[in-house]
């Protein structure tokens, strides 16, 4: 199987994501807030120097914290759907 072909994507061109998994995003989030969601991750990496084995797998991540905090559930729900789905 022939790996996917990873791209450069944010603020700093660090977030590093094959077209599917963009394509996932978008999906997910719909266009405007996926690129917020990986310009906002860019920008963490290059101000914090954080490091992760999958960013898409981060992002993910990043926004269950984030539904949680905001107690929004409904959206926590669709991104365990989602994840189950993969």
């Amino acid at each position: 199987m022939k790996p996917e072909t990873i791209f450069k994507f944010g603020t700093f061109e660090n977030v590093n994501l094959s077209m599917a998994e963009l394509g996932k995003l978008k999906e997910q989030f719909g266009i405007n807030e996926a690129q917020e969601r990986i310009d906002a991750f860019s920008e963490q990496i290059k101000a914090k120097g954080y490091k992760y084995v999958s960013h898409y797998a981060a992002i993910i991540s990043w926004a269950r914290r984030d539904a949680k905090r905001n107690g929004n559930q409904r959206v926590d729900n669709k991104y365990v759907r989602f994840m189950k789905g993969r």
